[in-house]
């Protein structure tokens, strides 16, 4: 899918499903890279709700710093 989505320009609008198929999967840091993006998409377009909702997921999901 994200191969795809790529290809055709519209990746932003594929990130957040992305992220979760890479949660899924198991592959968290990836998952989380996703969802970022699928956070700063939504900030862009004004949705702050989904925005936060996405980047919350993504803090989540990646590992504290020692």
């Amino acid at each position: 899918m994200a191969a795809a989505a790529k290809a055709n320009g519209r990746i932003d609008e594929y990130a957040a499903i992305i992220g979760e198929h890479y949660e899924a999967a198991g592959e968290v840091a990836v998952a989380a890279e996703w969802y970022g993006q699928a956070g700063k998409q939504a900030a862009r377009q004004f949705d702050h709700e989904a925005a936060e909702n996405w980047l919350s997921r993504a803090l989540d999901l990646t590992p504290a710093e020692k």
